[in-house]
């Protein structure tokens, strides 16, 4: 049976992040399995993150909804005409708005949706939405949050009978939160479980995050990993990416936090490392792809490691996958919060994907993200400095043995993941699918 779906999302192509790419892959897979697809996004803008994603938009339907009248809409089309989004003449990177975001930061972070702009596209998606469902009848509406408009949108959809999975890449629990104020999380705690109490069922991206949302509405928490887009790479991939003779490269892609995602005792490792055995240490080389905020520079300058550590700040999805297949070794830091179980980045799929070795730090050996990555025999995992000398020491000295479990790593891609989750939410609301 072919069902009519309705996608509410903020992060879509063209937006490069690894948060489009969760609603993407559900549009392209059910799209490509028969099903008939819309999706209903913001519009975006000039002053956006990164718009440079080209992904295949053929087949399903982009409803791209304005919603900051004042502001530059970015000059990717949404639904292109061949059905390959193209590169933007510029990426909305403006010196004056980074200036301001980076001023803003801890105030924004605080007050969460009161702040976010995307809050004021709730009435505009809503609108929208109520005009879609004026012509046609769906009979599955997914939402997917971040940001917090998303599921309330997908709340005030529901009145035409569609069943509506309400879907979570993140949490809003004070232990997931960065320098949030308590107020903002006493609202957000009671908004967010009125709505999810109101879905016919809730998706989360890792067993640890369902946990928590089993409390608020237990029988109706689904999982869909992130996964990777593409094919798992079988062996090593020749280098893409030149390096210097005898060096050993590892990269980091993504975003740091502090104190929860934090490079710190990672430093310390490669400086203790240097201390014990230089000439190995000499050989390293670490290239950070991702916003590069001062606190993280500072981190990194109180050790002697400025002519060993690159930052390239935010490169494309082609760049980052390249530096990734190009890596001796993939630097995967965990979230170190031990109170937050379950936090799982898109990148750490990527890595796997990527078929080079990985070596995960955080604070606990036991998270999902170190089990996943040793049940697919896909690195190791360290917990202290001194972990982190030995490790690369002996991937250094050639002594790591690892032989991925491509059968469990290709259940990870994201085309896997869609179609496992259309199929569970149809067994569990009724959907015959």
């Amino acid at each position: 049976m072919a069902l009519r779906i309705l996608i509410v999302a903020h992060d879509f192509p063209p937006l490069n992040s690894s948060a489009a790419r969760r609603p993407y892959s559900w549009a392209r897979s059910w799209t490509d399995l028969g099903h008939e697809v819309h999706v209903l996004t913001t519009t975006k803008y000039a002053h956006d993150r990164l718009t440079d994603a080209r992904q295949d938009m053929s087949g399903f339907t982009v409803h791209a909804v304005p919603y900051l009248p004042w502001a530059r809409p970015s000059n990717v089309p949404s639904q292109p005409a061949a059905g390959v989004s193209a590169d933007p003449a510029e990426s909305g990177h403006g010196r004056w708005f980074d200036a301001v975001r980076r001023l803003t930061r801890g105030l924004r972070l605080g007050l969460g949706l009161f702040t976010e702009k995307t809050t004021l596209a709730y009435f505009p998606m809503l609108r929208a939405g109520r005009r879609l469902l004026a012509q046609h009848r769906f009979d599955l509406i997914v939402s997917t949050s971040g940001p917090d408009m998303c599921p309330m949108v997908g709340a005030g959809l529901t009145s035409g009978g569609a069943k509506w999975l309400s879907d979570y890449r993140d949490l809003w629990f004070d232990e997931f939160a960065v320098n949030r104020y308590a107020i903002t999380t006493w609202f957000v705690n009671r908004l967010q479980s009125r709505l999810i109490r109101r879905a016919d069922a809730v998706s989360t991206v890792s067993n640890g995050l369902a946990g928590y949302i089993e409390r608020i509405a237990p029988g109706k928490v689904l999982v869909c990993y992130n996964g990777y887009l593409g094919e798992a790479t079988p062996a090593a991939q020749t280098a893409s990416i030149a390096k210097a003779q005898g060096e050993f490269r590892l990269v980091y892609t993504g975003t740091f936090y502090p104190e929860k995602r934090d490079p710190a005792s990672f430093f310390a490792g490669l400086a203790l490392l240097a201390q014990r055995t230089p000439e190995l240490a000499a050989r390293v080389h670490v290239d950070f792809y991702g916003p590069a905020e001062d606190w993280v520079r500072a981190r990194m300058g109180q050790h002697i490691l400025a002519g060993q550590v690159c930052f390239h700040g935010s490169v494309s999805y082609s760049e980052s996958i390249a530096a990734q297949e190009s890596a001796d070794l993939l630097l995967f830091i965990d979230w170190m919060d031990d109170r937050a179980d379950g936090v799982l980045t898109g990148k750490l799929f990527e890595y796997l994907a990527s078929g080079r070795p990985i070596l995960c730090f955080g604070s606990r050996a036991n998270t999902e993200a170190a089990r996943i990555i040793t049940d697919c025999n896909a690195g190791q995992v360290a917990v202290s400095p001194q972990g982190v000398a030995d490790m690369l020491a002996g991937a250094l000295q050639g002594h790591w043995d690892t032989a991925p479990d491509l059968v469990r790593i290709r259940s990870f891609s994201r085309r896997a993941q869609a179609e496992s989750l259309l199929a569970t939410v149809g067994a569990r609301t009724g959907l015959w699918i």
